[in-house]
């Protein structure tokens, strides 16, 4: 049988530490947000050079604040009520 350790390690990492809500809200929100608004702009004809490549770099700011507003303030305190053997809710 195939051991599924890497997936359980790599999901623990992302579900556990900042750098991995970093990295998969970050990664998350660029992979569905650059594509939905550079064809939008591009639909509504104000695509431009300038406008696309502010949009490629802001869309990762977005999806790095929502992973560190994730981590102090959602699950940070699930965690610590985990290890202090609190209930959930």
């Amino acid at each position: 049988m195939k051991s599924n350790s890497g997936k359980d390690e790599s999901y623990r990492w992302l579900a556990t530490t900042l750098h991995g809500h970093i990295v998969l809200y970050g990664g998350g929100w660029s992979i569905v947000m650059i594509p939905t608004f550079l064809i939008m702009n591009y639909m509504e004809g104000t695509l431009t050079l300038k406008w696309a490549l502010f949009i490629i770099l802001t869309c990762p700011l977005f999806g790095i604040l929502g992973g560190v507003f994730m981590w102090f303030f959602v699950m940070k305190p699930l965690l610590r009520r985990r290890t202090e053997g609190k209930d959930y809710f």
